[in-house]
């Protein structure tokens, strides 16, 4: 199986960029508030290390996480005890019914190895509108095509007890991004080095606004989760099921 979010990574996501969530959040809340939407099941799909669960479980809702990466939900465990947890792909866990759905930081556009068999994702969309109650918002963010020059960079991040280097190419023809990251974390006789690769899929933001109309939605998109703007290259969709 390809390594995805293990032990090193996962801890350094959590430690080095949990900006986004941690921003995004105030102008997530928002957005359900302004829905009417001020209490119920909120489930969250690739919740990650669990900071966006603890901040709805603070603000008055359940809360139910749902993660590829043992690893993530092992720190969700201890953002968010009260939030109920499960380790599994978005793609294939059932959904209960719920208030509101979220897929915080691009994480339906992470995709198979190669991006080979990749998951339809008009059927998550789907399986989304059956769950949702009447007035349910489905937010979620993605890497979308833009014109310009391709994603192509390397960089790099540190903290305290660890390092990362990540290598970003873009294959337009494909719409398939690849993230190579080597890592470095300090133990006791020294430094563990590991490697994941990523696969994201790049998405057109026309496209993916008429296959959620297409369901059933009402939908629009933006550059903001209320006053936090994402990164380049990345669309926020604010989806509502009609309330009949």
């Amino acid at each position: 199986m390809t390594p995805f979010y293990e032990d090193d990574l996962a801890h350094i996501h959590h430690v080095g960029f949990s900006d986004m969530v941690q921003g995004a959040a105030p102008g997530l809340l928002d957005v359900l508030r302004e829905a009417g939407i001020t209490d119920g099941l909120v489930v969250d799909l690739g919740c990650g290390a669990g900071l966006w669960l603890r901040d709805l479980i603070a603000a008055g809702y359940q809360a139910l996480g749902v993660d590829l990466s043992p690893q993530f939900i092992t720190l969700a465990r201890e953002a968010a005890p009260a939030a109920e947890l499960r380790v599994g792909s978005a793609h294939e866990v059932d959904l209960p019914d719920c208030a509101a759905v979220t897929a915080i930081s691009e994480v339906l556009a992470y995709v198979p190895p190669e991006g080979r068999n990749v998951p339809e994702i008009n059927a998550l969309f789907a399986r989304v509108h059956r769950a949702l109650d009447a007035g349910g918002l489905f937010l979620f963010d993605l890497i979308v095509a833009e014109p310009g020059e391709r994603m192509a960079y390397r960089t790099w991040r540190t903290g305290p007890d660890w390092a990362i280097l990540v290598d970003v190419d873009e294959d337009t023809d494909r719409k398939l991004l690849t993230r190579r990251m080597v890592t470095f974390r300090e133990m006791d006789d020294g430094y563990r080095r590991g490697e994941e690769t990523h696969w994201q899929r790049v998405y057109d933001t026309a496209e993916i606004e008429a296959a959620l109309r297409e369901i059933g939605f009402a939908v629009r998109s933006d550059r903001r989760y209320g006053e936090y703007e994402l990164a380049p290259r990345r669309r926020a969709f604010i989806a509502q099921k009609p309330l009949a």
